[in-house]
């Protein structure tokens, strides 16, 4: 399949590439002046691993466990399980509609910090592909996806720089509006379900995440994500007209996303419109707690077990079937999603990145 810049596969060879290559130079212990990231210790390394395995082996059990759970109850209480294929379709389709509209979102971020070189559907298939890797574990899979994505848009002579820095407003804005949607929602959740207040302190985290979008706080951020990338991000500077437009494209993402997942349950569950709030603003706690604990890949078990609890009110014994294939139904739109980028991407052109030279002289400029 290809890709902005050739593929997948062509951009992680570009990555290779681009390394510098062992010389007495390189090889050589940095000083911290440098900005190079101290390794952690062997013991620190095992402890570490040894803990995911560990946490990853609970969700595995309790996610078994309520899934068990759940269809004990679903038999005792003799529910008939079947499927309502229009608002199942439905919902795969927002869902998948939503992950275009965060590629969007992404890509408003990402001209405003520079890079404007690259085609938006170019962008928008390059940020839909890259974002699998977010499904490979450990450290490799956590470095893999700045690395892909940074190589993705260099030929176009867009600077490592920029990309990291389009990241980590990315990583601010889904966190923080994932959050206001739950807030918002407080008083119904809780006029719904009132043992849901005791998940309203994770609304806190949007103090912190406002300051983030000052100038200064997010450079200093973004300087830390390059440090950890052994990038030189330099000065990457968003105006406030910008943020207040990159906002607003999150928010709309935001709200196919949540609003996606009532349609989602409603096609198994039998829940009334009324409930449509407070099943879509658990969603969005769901997906942000999954996004904040890094402890599992694309937070795969975090999210499924904090929808068993904010489920277990408005659809009872299904709660677990729901949250468990909730999995697979992000999955298929996420699948969705990258085809319908691709084929935008091939009807809009390919969309070629520059000759080297001219991405060599346009990587200058920006840099300048």
């Amino acid at each position: 399949m290809a890709g902005p810049t050739g593929g997948p596969g062509e951009a992680l060879e570009s990555a290779e590439r681009s390394e510098v290559p062992d010389t007495p130079e390189t090889t050589s212990k940095p000083d911290k002046s440098d900005g190079e990231v101290r390794v952690r210790p062997l013991w620190q390394r095992v402890l570490f691993t040894v803990l995911k395995v560990a946490i990853g082996a609970a969700l595995v059990v309790f996610l078994g466990l309520q899934l068990h759970a759940s269809w004990v109850r679903v038999r005792a209480e003799a529910i008939e399980v079947s499927i309502h294929w229009p608002l199942m379709i439905l919902s795969i389709l927002l869902q998948a509609a939503a992950y275009y509209a965060l590629g969007l979102a992404w890509y408003r971020g990402f001209v405003a910090l520079g890079g404007g070189k690259v085609p938006w559907h170019a962008a928008v298939y390059g940020f839909a592909w890259t974002n699998l890797v977010r499904y490979v574990p450990g450290p490799v899979g956590k470095a893999l996806l700045p690395v892909s994505r940074s190589a993705a848009f260099k030929p176009y002579g867009v600077p490592a720089s920029v990309t990291i820095a389009s990241m980590g407003l990315e990583a601010i804005c889904t966190i923080l509006l994932g959050l206001l949607i739950f807030a918002i929602t407080i008083p119904f959740q809780a006029m719904s379900d009132p043992k849901l207040r005791a998940y309203a302190w994770a609304c806190l985290l949007v103090i912190p995440l406002l300051a983030a979008l000052h100038p200064k706080v997010f450079q200093w951020l973004v300087s830390r994500m390059g440090r950890l990338l052994r990038e030189d991000v330099g000065e990457c500077r968003i105006s406030f007209r910008d943020q207040l437009a990159v906002l607003g494209w999150w928010l709309i993402a935001w709200s196919l996303l949540a609003g996606s997942f009532y349609p989602y349950v409603a096609s198994v569950a039998q829940v009334p419109a009324s409930q449509a709030v407070l099943i879509a603003a658990s969603y969005a706690f769901a997906w942000v707690m999954s996004m904040i604990l890094l402890v599992m890949p694309a937070g795969l078990g975090i999210r499924e077990g904090i929808l068993v609890l904010l489920l277990d009110g408005p659809v009872g014994a299904l709660a677990g079937i729901l949250a468990v294939a909730s999995r697979l139904w992000t999955l298929v739109a996420e699948g969705v999603c990258l085809l319908t980028a691709f084929l935008i991407y091939l009807a809009f052109g390919r969309g070629q990145a520059p000759n080297p030279a001219q991405a060599s002289e346009v990587a200058e400029t920006a840099t300048d």
